[in-house]
């Protein structure tokens, strides 16, 4: 009998209230075997709309029934519950593997997990977010940076390795925030931004379990959002600006959407590799996915570096590649472990795309029997037997397409694609406007043989049909959009050109030719004359197209391309006026703001990044620059104060500048730590915030507070662990000697002299992005012909 999860008429709760009542319905139940998940749900089911808490559950009574001397087999037991079957089979196949081999990868006595409330190292756990065999995933506040949420990973064979993979900053790659031993030997504390719940697999759960017949790109947002309200998302209730939205995310087909989001892990696949790293377990459950759809690349905790050595590597079977079946199965591991490389990650890959492109895995994993090896040589001749699998993926998406998803899973590394990044080219390639162009027609093919015999016999349709035609211009407008969306900048600027040639008052036309040269100026690789030119054209068109017009959109594509010119006055300008002409978005308010800083005008600068911090508290520059000015602004209520004490004596007035003072870097603190987890590090982030903490910590010297010197101690620690991440990223030593300025206690630190000592890096410290693009902010209003 299956258990009925749809309640329309249940009472709304949010997802804390809900888990927070299942565990008080587990914990009123003592240890009675009578736990009954299904009578359960009947009688609360409010709580069946939470997929997690119907697994939740459903693995209590299955334990129970274990421990009662039942035999329980998990595939009938999750039958019970359709609607989570697959997410309970999981991971009752993972409790009966532990069951037969209490031993693997873990130490004699399993530890006790921690539960909400608990503290460990410094973490305050606030609930139980994901598990696997080996480990457990909570969300948890990290004391000592104002409880920021974050998520802490607790976890078995997390080696010395695990701290290197800390490095890995990418916009595709979860980054690692820290990672220490737990108190318990054996076990490590992998500390990580939280971003919300969902994954690739809610994705895979919720198309193919609703039976789509077409689903869009924007199904996927719906499967996001639909797990961030079933988990919990992060704290304030992000929501993703729509402008910021990929456009396959928005408008595109499903396959379109899950195109886009393979190229963004070949991405992070491809800069991991560059660093001699092998993920060894991508699968849909270790992508999340943030609320604007953006796919960041979970747990590199158990992959593999090249050139060292690896006990360890990670693998879910029906994700292994063969070389990775192959060490499961052999005697001699390193030996093994000599196969693996970046192609294997690569098949991984292959097996996502097939699964979150037709529902189903390439390679049958269901009957696999519990004995590991014997799963193993199974899985592996099932592999090597493959038949073509190419079918079922020409039915979805191109033959291009089809032939490079297949060409990651041959069986022989040598056939496999060579690189990451030449999968993502494909991907890419396939998203651009000529190709969807080739797959709208071969997706509507009837319907234009139809339209083509009847055009053939009424001579008269075909004059009608050349008669409505959409004009030249338009449609060398909609031509030059899609080339800009797929990134070939020359070609769009062509087709814009051409409609400005059709019709020369085309105000779309020219402010969107403009960009074409503006974003050919970011080019990677560019040199200096040539990029001067692009932003000279770009500059001339978007001029025109302000004198023309007078819009909002004209004026901060103006302001833009101003700032990336270096032209802060003139940026300011029309950043000015593209607010008053109603576009004042958290982009526009916070480039203004950054130019007013650079203009040495503060207080209008934070006047400005306060407003994109309330619009936007996850604008990672916003916080930044924020944070920067309000550090600057104290520094002048300390001066302020020191020239009171010197010339006027007026104690009053001195103790009303040192309590502005330290207000402003109490605050430049709450937002540099928000910076912090709001986005990825870099040198010039972690400069900033080892200067703010700096003078935080010499504001408190002298103070009759009874708790001053633990927060002189509080602030020069961090500002220390700051210093020290800033090197790590490359920062040149050499610029942390304005710091014992700030505070002279951190100048005594040997820490920080050893550090100073340090020879520089060989790479360039990638530096912090302050400014914002607005091309989102007009775009969608730019995409729609209005003649």
């Amino acid at each position: 009998m299956s258990v009925e999860l749809a309640h329309p008429d249940a009472p709304a709760l949010d997802a804390d209230e809900a888990k927070s009542l299942a565990s008080e319905i587990i914990a009123r139940s003592g240890d009675s075997d009578n736990f009954d998940a299904g009578s359960i749900l009947k009688n609360h089911p409010e709580l069946a709309q939470y997929r997690s808490v119907v697994v939740d559950l459903a693995y209590e009574e299955f334990c129970r029934r274990v421990d009662a001397g039942e035999s329980a087999d998990p595939q009938e037991f999750a039958r019970r519950f359709p609607d989570v079957a697959q997410s309970l089979l999981k991971v009752l196949e993972v409790h009966q593997y532990l069951d037969h081999h209490p031993d693997a990868f873990a130490p004699d006595t399993p530890p006790e997990w921690p539960e909400a409330g608990d503290e460990v190292a410094g973490f305050t756990i606030v609930r139980e977010i994901g598990r696997g065999g080996f480990s457990r995933v909570f969300l948890a506040r990290e004391r000592d940076l104002g409880d920021r949420e974050v998520v802490v990973k607790i976890c078995f064979q997390a080696n010395e390795e695990a701290a290197r993979l800390g490095r890995l900053e990418h916009p595709h790659i979860v980054p690692v925030f820290s990672v220490q031993p737990h108190p318990r030997p054996g076990l490590t504390i992998i500390c990580m931004p939280y971003l919300g719940s969902a994954t690739l697999a809610n994705v895979l759960a919720d198309i193919f379990a609703a039976d789509k017949t077409c689903p869009q790109g924007a199904d996927v947002l719906n499967a996001i959002r639909q797990a961030d309200r079933e988990h919990g998302g992060p704290s304030g209730g992000q929501f993703a600006d729509p402008s910021r939205i990929h456009w396959t995310l928005r408008r595109g087909s499903y396959a379109e959407a899950i195109l886009e989001t393979g190229a963004q892990l070949c991405e992070a696949l491809a800069y991991a590799h560059r660093q001699g790293i092998c993920h060894c377990d991508v699968k849909p459950s270790n992508v999340l996915l943030t609320a604007g759809g953006r796919s960041l690349l979970l747990d590199f905790n158990l992959s593999m570096q090249q050139a060292g050595s690896a006990a360890i590597v990670g693998g879910t079977f029906p994700y292994m590649a063969p070389e990775q079946l192959r060490f499961v199965l052999a005697d001699d591991t390193h030996a093994g472990a000599a196969e693996i490389d970046h192609r294997t990650d690569l098949f991984a890959l292959g097996v996502t795309m097939f699964q979150l492109l037709t529902g189903k895995l390439p390679f049958p994993t269901e009957d696999l029997p519990q004995d590991r090896k014997e799963a193993a040589r199974l899985l592996l001749e099932r592999q090597r037997q493959a038949g073509e699998l190419r079918g079922e993926l020409d039915q979805v998406v191109s033959p291009a397409i089809a032939r490079t998803i297949t060409d990651c899973l041959a069986f022989e590394r040598a056939e496999r694609p060579d690189s990451a990044e030449q999968v993502a080219q494909q991907f890419r390639d396939d998203l651009r406007a000529v190709p969807r162009a080739r797959r709208w027609v071969r997706a509507h093919k009837l319907v234009l043989a139809s339209v083509a015999a009847i055009l053939l016999m009424a001579g008269t349709a075909l004059g009608i049909g050349l008669a409505m035609r959409a004009p030249l211009y338009e449609r060398q407008y909609n031509l030059g959009v899609a080339y800009l969306e797929a990134g070939d900048f020359t070609a769009a600027s062509r087709c814009f050109d051409s409609a400005l040639d059709a019709r020369s008052d085309f105000a779309q036309a020219l402010l969107l030719r403009g960009w074409a040269d503006l974003m050919a100026s970011q080019r990677a690789g560019l040199g200096e004359v040539e990029r001067s030119g692009k932003l000279s054209s770009a500059r001339k068109f978007l001029e025109a197209s302000w004198k023309q017009t007078g819009s909002a959109d004209s004026a901060a594509s103006l302001a833009w391309c101003e700032t990336q010119m270096g032209n802060h006055g003139e940026a300011t300008n029309y950043f000015v006026r593209a607010a008053e002409l109603g576009l004042a978005t958290p982009a526009v308010l916070n480039n203004w703001g950054y130019c007013l800083a650079k203009a040495k005008k503060l207080v209008d600068a934070a006047v400005r990044l306060e407003d994109a911090v309330r619009l936007d508290s996850t604008l990672q520059a916003a916080r930044h620059n924020l944070a920067v000015v309000e550090w600057r602004l104290a520094g002048e209520e300390v001066f302020r104060a020191q020239r009171e004490r010197r010339d006027n004596g007026g104690k009053d007035i001195e103790a009303r500048h040192q309590a502005r003072a330290a207000d402003l870097l109490q605050s430049a603190r709450k937002h540099i730590d928000a910076a912090r987890t709001s986005g990825p590090r870099s040198a010039d982030l972690e400069l900033a915030a080892a200067s703010i903490y700096a003078s935080a910590a010499a504001a408190v010297v002298g103070r009759t507070d009874p708790d001053s010197a633990a927060w002189e101690q509080e602030f020069l620690e961090k500002a220390w662990s700051f210093c020290q991440a800033a090197v790590e990223l490359h920062l040149p030593p050499v610029r942390l000697k304005e710091l014992p300025v700030l505070a002279p206690r951190l100048g005594q630190d040997p820490r920080f002299q050893r550090l100073l000592k340090q020879a520089p890096a060989a790479t360039q410290p990638i530096p912090a992005n302050l400014l914002v693009d607005v091309f989102p902010d007009i775009r969608d209003r730019l995409m729609v012909i209005q003649p």
